[in-house]
């Protein structure tokens, strides 16, 4: 059990800085600029080496960790670009905050759940 919990918490932090780098961006600049020079670096991928057929338990676990990483850099970058939008229009900066803070329970969600909704998908359930 204690295991479990401890890849939770792992995935969390590589998940939540992330999403931290991108969500802190104080303007629209700093935010194009962070993400022309993070996505080539999650384009590139290093860890699809698994795909090859050279698998150890390592492999997948640098796999799952970049995954939560990558997905905790997108979310950010969609959430900083949603709040700056909203504080260009006036909303308070409280607010912002607020949802900023909400946003870092997307990735998360994301990557623990997103297994089950594959095979939701692939059973034909979601596809009605």
């Amino acid at each position: 059990m204690s295991t479990v919990i401890g890849a939770i918490f792992i995935l969390l932090i590589f998940s939540v800085i992330p999403y931290a780098v991108a969500v802190l961006m104080p303007n629209w600049r700093w935010l194009l600029g962070s993400t022309l020079i993070v996505a080539p670096l999650l384009a590139a991928d290093p860890s699809r080496r698994w795909m090859i057929g050279n698998v150890g338990p390592c492999t997948v676990i640098r796999f799952v960790m970049f995954l939560a990483g990558s997905v905790g850099f997108a979310v950010g970058v969609v959430v900083c670009g949603l709040t700056l939008l909203l504080r260009s229009r006036g909303l308070e900066q409280r607010r912002i905050n607020m949802l900023r803070f909400a946003g870092t329970l997307i990735a998360p969600a994301i990557i623990l759940l997103a297994p089950e909704i594959l095979a939701l998908f692939r059973l034909g359930a979601l596809n009605r």
